[in-house]
């Protein structure tokens, strides 16, 4: 008789590490990004252009949202 057990939806080993590797690219690109806009472009002026990339990227989730019927 064997025993029965429970499944479990834990990804691979190699998924967590593409996972890590990826988070670890992204997030020091970030860094770059910052060094580079920091050297050529105003405070402001990077703030705004980060908020309308943020806002736009949104606008274009919610419409993509609406579309498909999901969340309300």
């Amino acid at each position: 008789m064997s025993a029965n057990r429970p499944v479990t939806n834990r990804p691979g080993r190699l998924a967590v590490w593409g996972a890590l590797a990826i988070v670890y690219v992204i997030w020091g690109s970030t860094y770059l990004g910052i060094r580079v806009v920091a050297e050529s472009l105003p405070a402001f002026g990077s703030a705004a252009m980060r908020f309308g990339i943020a806002g736009a990227l949104l606008g274009l989730i919610l419409i993509a949202v609406r579309a498909g019927g999901g969340c309300g």
